[in-house]
């Protein structure tokens, strides 16, 4: 293993704990030696005599990867299902508040077409009713009547 190996391996293990899959180092450790393809496991046990003896045992990573990748894809696959069933929701929420809006607009547009038609017709009656008399102060005079040089002529002819 070289030095790059091991920098990714510290670094997957830190991202382990970090997301919760792994609690403590070792099994961090474990889990990311099975994640870079490593099939062996070190394990650190203590001996009757009081020393530390290792033991590596061979494990199968791609198991552990594909129950992982597994797990993750359904964890997105409901996460994403769920996104999409609130947005249908809200979709078809809007949908029947739009269609109240039409239906509420066609029936103000109504009720007020059918009053302005009546309010215009009553206008209409009422103008061709009414007839104007002349007013006695205002005389009954045409524009031709008066010529506009003698209203406003202040000098001589």
């Amino acid at each position: 293993m070289n030095v790059n190996d091991v920098a990714k391996l510290n670094e997957l293990m830190k991202n382990l704990q970090r997301h919760g899959m792994a609690v403590t180092a070792p099994e961090a450790y474990q889990q990311a030696q099975e994640i870079m393809g490593g099939k062996k496991v070190v394990t650190l046990k203590e001996d009757e005599q009081g020393g530390i003896a290792v033991e590596s045992v061979q494990v199968p990573g791609t198991a552990m990867i594909e129950s992982r990748v597994n797990l993750m894809l359904d964890m997105h696959s409901k996460r994403i299902e769920q996104q999409f069933t609130t947005m249908k929701d809200t979709i078809s929420a809007l949908a029947m508040e739009l269609e109240r809006m039409k239906l509420e607009l066609r029936r103000f547009s109504d009720t007020k077409a059918h009053k302005v038609v009546q309010v215009v017709q009553e206008t209409q009656k009422s103008l061709k009713t009414e007839e104007k008399a002349p007013h006695p102060r205002q005389g009954n005079y045409q524009p031709g009547d008066v010529d506009i040089g003698k209203m406003f002529y202040f000098g001589h002819k």
